[in-house]
């Protein structure tokens, strides 16, 4: 254990009141007072600038099950979660990363790490991965505004926000585990669509069409156009039997993603696409050009 030295200032009591030393006095609380608050800014900026790890039993266990070809989630939410009443009365700290619960489900540590990567990084670097929110067209503010507002409210459109994320950090860093997290989080889309569509919730028409949107492009972007014709065939069905097109919320920017998939990149057509020729279409930044009439 470290040990300190602390030298204390007497005077005699009749000095104790003078305007001097009271001077001295309060100098030196306020220069502890702000050592002690730089030293904790220090702490705090350096652990959130610290890359979470994947635990090594989960990294495993996912490996195993995409190995086995199974549907069954590796648990990467929060461990133990339990349900807290919000107090007025409690100091909101830098500590709490979500303190008013507006996600639709409570994070774990890697989740925040995932989705403050989304916002500060994906949102906002046109040339990456995310091929939603690479442009800056006349609906960038709308993509990024609506979309992670929506995406916070929805677990299959918070799913998608891993998906992306762990597909970008993938071709920073390199690393396996975030494919494995990648077809993982592709699998909650998956299963939060399909609860969606049986509990026949009309209110979440509009998340349900935007995680099928990701979900095409994720799928274009690894050149499974196959599977990308699948989920543009199931959303064309959702859409028309919804209203149709100009039914769509978010001030017609899933009308837009939609038309563009649908008819523009030619998925919902008979004829055979060029994986190719997709991706190019996509990576020049075509998803966000005025979509043909139709």
């Amino acid at each position: 254990m470290e040990s300190k030295l602390e030298f204390i200032n007497l005077s005699h009591p009749s000095q104790g009141s003078s305007s001097k030393l009271q001077r001295r006095a309060y100098s030196h609380a306020a220069r502890v007072s702000h050592a002690r608050v730089k030293h904790a800014r220090k702490a705090a900026n350096q652990a959130s600038n610290v890359e979470p790890s994947i635990p090594y039993a989960k990294k495993t266990q996912a490996s195993e099950a995409i190995e086995r070809g199974d549907n069954c989630l590796v648990d990467i939410g929060p461990e133990r979660y339990s349900a807290r009443i919000p107090d007025p009365v409690d100091q909101l700290t830098s500590s709490r990363r979500d303190p008013f619960g507006c996600f639709a489900r409570p994070l774990s540590p890697l989740e925040h790490y995932l989705f403050d990567h989304y916002i500060t990084i994906v949102t906002t670097q046109y040339g990456s991965k995310c091929m939603i929110l690479k442009d800056p067209s006349i609906h960038h503010h709308q993509l990024r505004i609506s979309w992670i507002q929506l995406a916070k409210s929805n677990v299959g459109m918070l799913s998608t926000t891993f998906l992306s994320t762990c597909r970008h950090l993938h071709q920073v860093y390199q690393k396996e585990e975030y494919i494995t997290l990648a077809m993982q989080y592709r699998i909650r889309c998956i299963r939060a669509i399909r609860e969606a569509i049986d509990a026949g919730d009309c209110s979440a028409r509009d998340s349900i069409v935007a995680t099928i949107i990701t979900l095409t492009l994720d799928e274009i972007q690894a050149g499974n156009i196959a599977a990308s014709r699948q989920h543009v065939r199931g959303l064309a069905e959702i859409v028309h039997s919804s209203g149709g097109p100009q039914s769509l919320g978010m001030n017609g920017l899933l009308r837009h993603l939609f038309e563009k998939l649908a008819y523009d990149m030619g998925l919902l057509l008979e004829e055979e696409a060029s994986p190719v020729g997709l991706i190019d279409f996509v990576a020049q930044g075509g998803i966000n050009m005025p979509s043909i009439a139709t």
